[in-house]
């Protein structure tokens, strides 16, 4: 590895240690063209004999000049699932390295995220393949097509639970290259991983260009500037940067060139200068003055004037003179190639340039041997079919590439793409597959050719897929280029005016959950009068009842009523049934909450009437839990539950997991309210295990502290405090003040009930304290009574 031997030690030394070294980050630095990527394959190759697990992925480049890695999800962390699932490794092999096994046992939302799996179960069971029980995978598969996580953190913490199973079996390395073009949630998963997982043999080695990174998103610098600041304040990091070419870097590269070379110090001394110490610019020039007959060759002997050598005036520079000494149909080949982006895939190229796929293969192939100018992904799936996917050698050749075609002649190349992959636009939209990832890609082209509409269309579904990641920036960020994509329509239409309707509403969803409730007010109203001028009456309808939701939780209830009840009425005279539905079960809660449970009642049974009209399995376990609620809020506790455990039965036959962990803590709650804790104890055991595989951290904590209640009800201290320091460290971990200061006050009556009242004080101190920080004054009284109870029997 010529001229980065001190860099290449310092990463590989960094991977034997993982685990032990506090830094589990590795940031490559270095400007374009400087060798990050061959340092980090060169790393993979000196650690062959190591007991490691290498899992690589390249953030996705630009097409025609636009950042589509900013708006495609967690999709670097989902190809680092697809290198696994496909690597063959002595290693993986030999450690039964089965990730097929651990993703649905620990990461079940992400099953249907990687492409390499697809949402479909057979499909990902033929991939998988029989090394363990068909019938038990089929099983959980199946149940996680319907609810994966109720969160983005319960998506990040599932990714971490995999993460630590798979580390379980042998130390891993996660490289990440091209980081640069990395979403934000991609950052942000990583900011989490990184740090709940500091200690465990995992290290991240992240490559980035630093001047693209600064100059990032509008000049604000990309997030992950912001994170490695984070990793930086609690030294969980460290920066490699790969220098310049060095004159004694440049020698040992001309003798292992050329293997006849003789030192020539003039020689080197120029070339070092002409090259400013970039190894792109180096080999490529080296490339040329070879061709040109400069250079020998066999012994690297310089055979004329310098002053007679025309020296290109930058790596770009040196790179387009490359790529005009192409013949003729390879520049061709290329520059179509070069329009789908700087990856491409040869299904695309043979498409849009009709020659046959294997004459494309073949082609490819000698373009890479002999030229060098671009490099074999192997098989990949950028769209919805895997296809033998390549990328330029580097993106000034791409860019140099692209910039040769004219202005017309990249439109109707683009429009030529776009043909192409409308056909894979559907047949992803059929198989639910990568429609995230897709739709950046779809769009770009689709923008240059002037087909806007289409455009956004598939930016709204992108941005819907997005959001059931809960990848909030990225789904606002599609939003936003599909309203700038209608922006270009020059002729209003229906179909202009519906989907500008439908990217409000979707925003308005995305603020209402994040509880921007003054922006999900306003964009519900802007989707409404769109709906409602062009009589889209039951999308109108579905603004109203998401308007009516968000006065209900800004606790402006007679607002909500007045909006449910005309929705009511214009829905029933119309005959939609859901959203009728909806305002009945918007009214039942206010009558709940009013005490009116006669009313409440009735509202909530013909909602039920109407899921089970609608055959909504999941709408019909929700009103038969509402049913359940009227009777527990009037004690009347044998017909709540008997409702209760109509709806589990549900739930669990749908596998709504999400759904079942609520609902078993609130049967489990209604036992313990009749000190029943036998009773409880497995229905908290029950949400506890949900939680754990759906990674809801917040939830687990809340489970094992109730399921330690349960105990110390029972009178069995030691057990209850066992779930009550399990909680505690969640809670710890996850900034839950307020949960923190409960726990605590719990472990202190544990210890209170051995006897031990130093220890009891001790953690009721701490809870006092925590309560003062954060002005909780509930909690705060209930550990001074405590305390006070503790001192007068001590």
């Amino acid at each position: 590895m010529i001229g980065r031997r001190e860099e290449l030690d310092i990463l590989v030394d960094m991977v034997r240690s993982a685990g032990a070294a506090a830094q589990s980050v590795v940031f490559v630095t270095g400007e374009a063209g400087i060798g990050k990527t061959t340092l980090l394959k060169a790393v993979q190759k000196e650690c062959e004999n190591l007991q490691v697990v290498f899992a690589s992925a390249e953030c996705s480049t630009p097409v025609a000049g636009h950042d589509i890695g900013e708006v495609e999800a967690l999709k670097p962390w989902a190809d680092i699932i697809d290198s696994l699932a496909r690597d063959n490794s002595a290693e993986k092999k030999k450690r039964k390295f089965d990730i097929g096994k651990f993703m649905v046992d620990t990461a079940p939302a992400w099953v249907t995220m990687i492409p390499v799996l697809g949402p479909s179960v057979g499909a990902a069971l033929d991939i998988l393949g029989a090394g363990y029980n068909q019938v038990y995978m089929n099983k959980m598969m199946a149940r996680e097509q319907s609810s994966g996580a109720a969160n983005q953190q319960q998506i990040f913490q599932q990714y971490i639970n995999l993460l630590l199973k798979l580390s379980d079996s042998t130390p891993l390395v996660i490289i990440l290259d091209d980081f640069h073009w990395a979403d934000t949630s991609s950052c942000n998963l990583l900011f989490a991983a990184a740090r709940q997982l500091q200690g465990k043999p995992i290290t991240f080695l992240i490559a980035y260009r630093p001047d693209d990174a600064g100059s990032s998103r509008g000049g604000e610098g990309h997030p992950l500037l912001h994170i490695k600041t984070e990793f930086e304040r609690y030294d969980l990091c460290r920066d490699v940067q790969i220098p310049k070419f060095t004159a004694s870097n440049l020698d040992a590269l001309l003798h292992r060139r050329y293997p006849n070379y003789q030192n020539n110090d003039k020689f080197e001394e120029w070339l070092a200068h002409v090259g400013g110490g970039n190894a792109l610019f180096i080999t490529e020039f080296l490339n040329t003055l070879e061709e040109d007959g400069y250079i020998n060759r066999e012994t690297g002997i310089f055979s004329d004037e310098y002053k007679n050598v025309k020296v290109p005036a930058s790596a770009y520079a040196v790179v387009s003179e490359r790529i005009r000494r192409l013949n003729e149909d390879n520049r061709e080949l290329l520059r179509y190639a070069s329009v789908e982006g700087e990856t491409f895939t040869a299904n695309i190229l043979s498409k849009t340039t009709e020659i046959p796929q294997l004459k494309i293969l073949q082609k490819l192939r000698l373009l890479e041997e002999t030229h060098r100018v671009l490099k074999s992904l192997g098989k990949q799936i950028l769209y919805s079919k895997e296809s033998t996917a390549y990328q330029f050698s580097h993106t000034l050749l791409h860019r140099a590439m692209y910039e040769t075609l004219g202005e017309e002649e990249r439109e109707l190349l683009h429009e030529a793409i776009l043909d192409v992959l409308k056909n894979e636009w559907s047949d992803a939209l059929e198989s639910g597959t990568n429609l995230a990832g897709i739709s950046a890609r779809i769009a770009v082209h689709a923008n240059i050719a002037k087909d806007h509409i289409f455009a956004a269309e598939v930016l709204l579904k992108g941005a819907e897929s997005s959001w059931r990641e809960y990848a909030e920036s990225e789904a606002l960020q599609k939003i936003s280029l599909a309203l700038q994509s209608l922006e270009n329509v020059k002729k209003i239409d229906f179909k202009t005016n519906a989907l500008r309707g439908e990217l409000y509403f979707l925003k308005a969803e995305i603020h209402r959950h994040r509880a921007r409730y003054a922006e999900a007010l306003e964009e519900f109203l802007k989707a409404g009068n769109i709906f409602k001028e062009i009589s889209l009456e039951e999308l109108f309808l579905k603004t109203q009842l998401g308007m009516s939701g968000v006065y209900w939780l800004q606790s402006e209830f007679l607002k909500a009523e007045e909006i449910a009840r005309e929705v009511l009425l214009k829905a029933s005279e119309k005959g939609f049934l859901k959203e009728k539905s909806m305002a009945l079960n918007l009214l039942g809660n206010v009558a709940l909450r009013s005490g009116e449970y006669d009313v409440a009642f009735k509202n909530y049974d013909e909602v039920l009437k109407i899921q089970q009209e609608l055959s909504d399995h999941y709408g019909e376990a929700m009103a038969l839990s509402n049913l359940g609620v009227t009777y527990i809020q009037q004690d009347r506790f044998e017909m709540g539950l008997e409702y209760y455990e109509k709806a589990l039965k549900i739930l669990q036959q749908e596998n709504y997991r999400q759904a079942q962990a609520t609902l078993l803590n609130n049967i489990a709650n209604v036992y313990s309210k009749q000190n029943e804790f036998l009773k409880a104890r497995p229905y908290y055991e029950q949400s506890l295990d949900i939680c754990r595989i759906s990674g809801d951290r917040f939830g687990e904590a809340a489970f094992l502290n109730n399921i330690g209640s349960t105990f110390l009800y029972m009178n069995e201290p030691l057990q209850a405090l066992e779930h009550y320091e399990a909680s505690l460290r969640i809670k710890q971990e996850i900034g839950d003040k307020r949960g923190e200061t409960e726990t605590l006050m719990n472990i202190g009556q544990a210890y209170y009930e051995l006897q031990k009242f130093t220890e009891a004080g001790t953690y009721l101190h701490q809870s006092i304290s925590i309560s003062n920080e954060i002005g909780y004054a509930a909690g705060k009284s209930r550990a001074e009574a405590l305390l006070k109870e503790i001192r007068e029997h001590a």
